[in-house]
């Protein structure tokens, strides 16, 4: 009796065998790794920005406004990696900025219309937040008025670093601190990517 109720017993188990292996513990699925070029294609099209700008320096303060319009020029970047996406940008640039600033008691105003062409590098660390760095060149009119009026045009120049996050899908968000030819300027922008 012993004997036929162990192989009966060895019998429920084997049956019972793929059953409980079904049953057990789901395995969890690996990391879905991102598609690069899909990320690429989806995150790295031409993109436009409006932002507002504000110069500071030792003696003077101003601030503008202006419309960037960035194109790939490299859209898979430099290298390829599967979890970190950079890309190469041409940006052309319009801004117009105001100053104010004393000297020798008198009170002056400045106005520049500064049109630039540049490039912007940015690196996607995550997939909605990437650093940026940027460079432009460009030439423009600007207008003085205070002790006396004067109209000139100038060359200008800016170089920045910044972040850029995408708060969804075609919308992005940019702050940048640079150098430039109205020293300090700190620009604060949101974009849209076609």
């Amino acid at each position: 009796m012993p004997l036929r109720a162990a192989a009966m017993a060895a019998g429920i188990l084997l049956a019972l065998g793929p059953y409980s292996a079904v049953a057990g513990p789901a395995k969890k699925p690996p990391p879905e790794v991102p598609d690069l070029g899909e990320y690429v294609d989806e995150s790295f099209g031409p993109d436009l920005f409006g932002h507002v700008v504000l110069h500071f320096s030792e003696h003077s303060f101003g601030f503008g406004g202006g419309a960037r319009f960035g194109w790939p020029i490299l859209p898979r970047g430099f290298f390829a990696h599967e979890r970190v996406f950079d890309a190469l940008h041409l940006e052309v640039t319009l801004e117009v900025s105001h100053f104010f600033w004393s000297e020798a008691g008198a009170q002056h105003r400045q106005t520049g219309l500064l049109p630039l062409v540049g490039a912007r590098y940015q690196v996607y660390l995550v997939e909605r937040f990437a650093l940026l760095a940027a460079a432009a060149l460009g030439a423009g009119p600007e207008w003085t008025s205070g002790a006396g009026d004067d109209t000139a045009a100038r060359f200008a120049w800016s170089a920045a670093v910044g972040v850029l996050y995408d708060i969804e899908p075609g919308w992005m968000a940019r702050l940048e601190w640079g150098w430039g030819t109205y020293r300090d300027e700190l620009r604060l922008g949101v974009g849209v990517r076609f």
